[in-house]
């Protein structure tokens, strides 16, 4: 019997769905993901797609994190995952390189990443719902920088050495 392939699923299960889509993207795409993977293209399409109820098991998340290492859309199901639970993915190990970046320059590094998100929220007549598709993914993706690099700051902070999971996700509420 074949997969179904006409199922409306929910938006938590549509956002796993986008998330695993960005992670295959990261491996190169579906053909280069049932290779790292070991499955058939076939069912990384099952994976990906919006209307099948077939999802990414973990073994499979692990390798293509792995073949992503610092890709755009390498931890986008990871911190899916993590957010479900109500939890706020920190990366471990020493964001900072104090021989590479003093402190005091990477927060003014944060500062100028988040400066164009937070000018948006400052101008209600602008708002976000006016923007054209891909400047809300730029946006969206200068958020999820300034996101990260808040949380690799307080990891630091908080002087953890392993990887962490902290608080709830500004996204989840």
């Amino acid at each position: 019997m074949s997969t179904p392939r006409d199922l409306q699923l929910a938006p938590r299960d549509q956002a796993l769905k986008a998330a695993t889509r960005a992670l295959v993207g990261a491996a190169g795409g579906q053909e280069a993901a049932a290779a790292f993977t070991r499955r058939r293209q076939s069912t990384v399409s099952d994976w990906c797609s919006p209307n099948t109820p077939a999802f990414i098991p973990a073994d499979a998340i692990a390798r293509l994190v792995e073949v992503t290492y610092g890709l755009p859309g390498q931890l986008d199901l990871v911190r899916r995952l993590a957010e479900i639970t109500g939890h706020l993915l920190v990366r471990g190990g020493a964001p900072v390189d104090a021989g590479e970046e003093p402190l005091p320059l990477h927060l003014s590094r944060i500062a100028t990443e988040g400066a164009d998100v937070m000018r948006l929220l400052a101008n209600p007549v602008a708002g976000v719902r006016h923007l054209d598709k891909a400047e809300r993914q730029r946006l969206r993706a200068e958020a999820c920088q300034l996101r990260d690099a808040a949380a690799e700051l307080i990891h630091e902070l908080d002087g953890a050495d392993i990887l962490s999971f902290r608080g709830r996700s500004p996204e989840t509420g």
